[in-house]
C-alpha cells in the first residue's frame, strides 16, 4: 500500500514545471500538497534505487530519472548548493531560495545511487558539484555551516535544531562516502572523518545525541539521523566503534518507550515527550533492525512493539490509501497529513522488518533513506 501511494499518487509531480519532484505533505485545508521538496526528492531517488535493486522493476528507475532530472534542472544552484523549497502556496514561502546543507547531502546520495544504476555522466557531474559545495561549508573543527539564506549569506542560529550545527548533519556523510567510493577522492573521506569526530561531542554517556547547542535536549528525529550516519559510516569504513555508537543510540530509544509503548519524540527538562511522530517511529524501527542484523542488538519484544505502533499511522482507505500520516504535533494534537518522507521511512522499515524475519541481513549502507 505504501509503495503504491508513492508510485501512483500525486505525491510525485506528474506534470508542470516540477515534473518528477516529490512533494512534502498533503494540506487538507489548502486542498493540495504544500510544496515540491528537493530533500525528499533526494530520499525518493535513493528509495527508488533501493527498490530497483530488490525487485528489478524498470518503473523504479524511470521514476528516479524523472526525479533526478528535476533536481538537475531546478534545484542545484550554480555554486553546487541545493535550494530547499518550491512552494505551491504563499503560506510555505519561508524557505524559498534557502540552501540547507542537510538537504544537499540527501540529494547527493540519491544522485550518486542513480549514477551507479545508469552510468549517466550528468549525474556524476551534478554529484561532484554538490559535494564540492558541501566540502566548502565545513569549518575547521569539523562542523558544517547549516544553511545559506536567500541572500546568499552562510548562517548558523539557535532557533531550532535544523538551523544550527550539530551531529544530525553527519547524515550528509552517507552521500559523501557514496561518492568517495566511486572517485577515491581523499578530500571527501577526510571531510567525513572530521565531521564524525566533531559529532561525537553531542553524544551523552547514555548514547543520547543532544540536538541543541544551548541546552541539554534531544529531538529524536535528528537523534536518529546521527545514529544512521554512524551506522552507515561504520559499515563502509569497517569501524566497529561507529557501529556500536549507532546501535547503542538505537537501543536508548527502545529502553525508553512510554507507558503504552510509545516511541519518544523529545527529551527536555529531564523528561520525555511521548506525542509520537511516525517518521521517528520508522527511523527507530529501522535502526533497531539494522543493529540486530549485525549482532549488536537483540530485544525482539521492543522491536515488534515499535512495528505495531508504526502501522497504526497508515492511511487504509480513500485517496491517500497507503500513505503514513505525520502523527501528532508537539502538544499531542493529531497531525493527520499524508506525508511523503514518513511514508518513505516507513516503507523501508517495513521491508527491513519482513526481510529480517526471513533471515535476510544484506542491507547495503548507501540505500539508507
Amino acid at each position: 500500500m505504501a509503495k503504491n501511494w508513492l508510485l501512483n499518487s500525486d505525491v510525485q509531480q506528474k506534470e508542470g514545471e516540477h515534473l518528477g519532484a516529490f512533494n512534502s505533505w498533503y494540506d487538507d485545508e489548502l486542498g493540495g500538497f504544500a510544496f515540491a521538496y528537493p530533500e525528499i526528492t533526494g530520499y525518493g531517488i535513493t528509495l527508488l534505487t533501493y527498490l530497483y535493486n530488490l525487485e528489478k522493476e524498470e518503473i523504479y528507475l524511470q521514476k528516479a530519472k524523472i526525479a533526478a532530472n528535476w533536481i538537475l534542472d531546478k534545484v542545484i544552484d550554480s555554486d553546487g548548493g541545493c535550494f530547499s523549497c518550491f512552494p505551491y502556496f504563499e503560506k510555505y514561502n519561508k524557505n524559498k531560495g534557502v540552501k540547507y546543507l542537510f538537504d544537499s547531502g540527501i540529494i547527493l546520495n540519491g544522485i550518486v545511487n542513480l549514477y551507479r544504476e545508469t552510468n549517466d555522466e550528468r549525474y556524476l557531474n551534478a554529484a561532484s558539484s554538490i559535494a564540492n559545495w558541501i566540502l566548502n561549508m565545513q569549518n575547521q573543527d569539523g562542523s558544517f555551516i547549516p544553511f545559506v539564506d536567500k541572500d546568499g549569506k552562510p548562517k548558523h542560529n539557535l532557533d531550532t535544531w535544523s538551523t544550527q550545527s550539530g551531529s544530525y548533519l553527519a547524515k550528509v556523510c552517507i552521500g559523501l562516502l557514496n561518492l568517495y567510493d566511486i572517485t577515491n577522492n581523499d578530500k571527501i573521506k577526510n571531510t567525513v572523518i572530521k565531521c564524525l569526530n566533531y559529532s561525537l561531542k553531542y553524544k551523552e554517556k547514555d548514547y543520547r545525541f543532544r540536538t541543541y547547542q544551548n541546552f541539554n535536549s534531544s529531538n529524536f528525529h535528528p537523534h536518529n539521523y546521527s545514529s544512521e550516519a554512524f551506522f552507515t559510516s561504520g559499515q563502509f569504513l569497517n569501524n566497529k566503534t561507529f557501529l556500536e555508537i549507532a546501535s547503542k543510540a538505537s537501543e536508548y530509544l527502545l529502553r525508553n518507550l512510554g507507558p503504552n509503548w510509545e516511541v519518544p519524540r523529545h527529551f527536555m527538562n529531564n523528561k520525555f515527550n511521548y506525542n509520537e511522530r511516525s517518521d521517528i517511529i520508522a527511523q527507530t524501527l529501522r535502526m533497531a533492525l539494522l543493529s540486530k542484523n549485525i549482532g549488536q542488538l537483540n530485544i525482539d519484544r521492543e522491536i515488534n512493539t515499535v512495528y505495531n505502533r508504526l502501522i497504526k499511522y497508515q492511511v487504509t482507505s480513500g485517496e491517500h490509501r497507503g500513505a503514513f500520516i505525520f502523527g501528532t504535533k508537539n502538544d499531542g494534537q493529531l497531525a493527520n497529513n499524508p506525508n511523503s518522507w514518513c511514508t518513505m521511512f516507513a516503507l523501508q522499515s517495513l521491508i527491513l522488518y519482513k526481510r529480517t524475519s526471513e533471515g535476510k541481513t544484506d542491507f547495503v549502507w548507501r540505500f539508507m533513506v
